[in-house]
């Protein structure tokens, strides 16, 4: 109890979040009772507790994105409040959620496998060792029914998957290794670049590159910043269009 008071215990959590979560952040507000439903939690003004949760983006799909999510406070449903006051809810959330969220098929039944819960696990838990002063840390695996929804929204999205060299995932998903992209066939240039945008321009940007794998880890938004992007050709000329390259 007094670590956790003192904050010397890591809580770290993985989610599905519904969309496309575009930077790693901190999120930090007060949460209390639902003040229109008593059985939830909500972001409140007044009345509420401190919570704090920090979010890394791992991966990014379609309509989805994979998170971990650092826990400064423990309030009660803290994640999946933070995460639904950030317009992301959790996949599959059945108080918190977007159960309409728009997504292929296939994820849809991969989400539906989750039964009543939500798509968060806990992790990782360390804390101080009361005796040795040592820190351990103790992880947990992935359970069976996130890892397979995983492993549908990588292969939809192109990523490495499980499911890769399964025929009736290629045709569920209507996969073809002979249009995949293959650097042996085509002259690439990838050029980087030092962009300077505002937070909304950075959106558009991401918008225009298909994927958007590139966003990943370029931190916290910030009214105007410079950063450094591998970019393909034609976004580049995006951004020149936009007068965005220093």
């Amino acid at each position: 109890m007094q670590q956790l008071q003192e904050r010397t215990v890591k809580r770290i959590y993985r989610a599905v979040a519904n969309g496309i979560v575009p930077f790693d952040g901190k999120i930090e507000t007060q949460i209390g009772r639902d003040p229109h439903n008593r059985l939830k939690m909500a972001v409140v003004k007044f009345g509420g507790k401190p919570a704090v949760t920090h979010v890394k983006v791992l991966e990014r799909y379609l309509a989805h994105s994979y998170v971990e999510c650092s826990l400064e406070t423990g309030r009660t449903h803290q994640i999946r409040v933070h995460m639904r006051e950030a317009n992301h809810p959790l996949a599959a959330d059945p108080v918190y959620g977007n159960l309409r969220h728009p997504c292929s098929e296939p994820v849809k039944e991969a989400v539906k496998s989750l039964g009543a819960r939500q798509a968060l696990h806990a992790y990782r838990l360390s804390f101080v060792h009361p005796k040795t002063g040592e820190t351990v840390s103790f992880e947990a695996p992935i359970p069976d029914d996130m890892y397979h929804l995983l492993s549908v929204l990588r292969l939809e999205a192109g990523l490495d998957s499980s499911l890769s060299n399964e025929e009736e995932w290629q045709d569920k998903l209507g996969t073809d290794d002979d249009d995949d992209w293959n650097e042996d066939d085509y002259d690439v240039e990838v050029v980087y670049v030092r962009i300077k945008m505002s937070s909304s321009d950075l959106v558009n940007l991401a918008q225009m590159d298909g994927k958007m794998q590139w966003l990943a880890g370029y931190g916290n938004l910030s009214s105007e910043k410079h950063i450094d992007l591998p970019l393909k050709l034609p976004s580049f000329h995006d951004c020149a269009t936009y007068g965005w390259v220093c």
